[in-house]
């Protein structure tokens, strides 16, 4: 289906020997393409060759969001494989994801992330876990969050201490952690009660995603003070209710 389909489509487009297409439904598309075919462009190919790709899926109406969700971010766990699996080199990986940033900054820009509405901003300071190392889905959040008219900070520092000087030198509506192992979450959650006790603004909202907490969801009862999010699609609603006090971090709340 995709090499009669999906790949003479993107051909045409890109030659210009088709007609606009209509918009079509993301699952119609989306679970039609070859993510392995994708990875192997975003390790081989230029940016500009990936951006072709990328923006003829956007041009046949599929969302923003299923392109984040569907195409990129599973692109980055592959990438992560496939150097566990000795098919790339740590360097290969390091300059795909590279890439992948890179479309990401793209995207955005082009569908129009960012543009400032004249309204005040709500401010979300996104890190990783001290120690955390997979940070391409905070950079997808982020761009959630600049889409939505939020004026955002992504620190990837891992620092405790850059974190801290951070809360306490500037105003910080949200602050949100992503973490994606057992090893790391503990720390976090020691790190979390630091960082809250010396932030600037006392009633900062702290949100915790990443795999971890998808894989487990069962913990995220277990935690005061915390709203955790399992889908980082929803982050930015979860976080506009923290705010407005629709929900406050209390008894672990878990947004799934």
């Amino acid at each position: 289906m995709i090499e009669r389909e999906i790949i003479p489509r993107l051909l045409l487009a890109h030659t210009g020997q088709s007609n606009a297409p209509r918009p079509v439904d993301d699952a119609s598309v989306m679970a039609l393409f070859d993510g392995d075919a994708f990875t192997d462009l975003v390790l081989r190919s230029r940016f500009a060759e990936i951006m072709d790709q990328v923006q003829a899926i956007l041009d046949r109406g599929i969302s923003l969001q299923r392109v984040y969700l569907d195409l990129l971010a599973p692109v980055a766990r592959r990438l992560g494989e496939y150097w566990e699996q000795d098919r790339c080199s740590f360097t290969d990986v390091t300059l795909g994801l590279a890439r992948l940033q890179q479309v990401l900054r793209e995207v955005g820009r082009r569908t129009g992330a960012g543009v400032s509405r004249g309204q005040p901003k709500n401010r979300i300071y996104l890190v990783p876990a001290p120690g955390e190392q997979h940070t391409f889905g905070l950079s997808m959040v982020e761009e959630y969050f600049l889409h939505a008219g939020w004026e955002t900070a992504l620190d990837q520092s891992h620092s405790l201490p850059t974190i801290i000087d951070t809360v306490v030198s500037q105003n910080i509506d949200v602050l949100g952690f992503t973490v994606g192992c057992e090893n790391l979450f503990g720390p976090l959650l020691d790190s979390v009660a630091r960082v809250r006790k010396a932030a600037r603004n006392r009633d900062v909202a702290i949100m915790i995603g990443g795999k971890f907490i998808s894989d487990h969801p069962e913990i995220t009862t277990e935690i005061e003070g915390v709203t955790f999010v399992a889908d980082g699609a929803k982050a930015v609603d979860t976080a506009s209710c923290l705010i407005s006090n629709a929900v406050r971090p209390g008894s672990g709340n878990s947004i799934t």
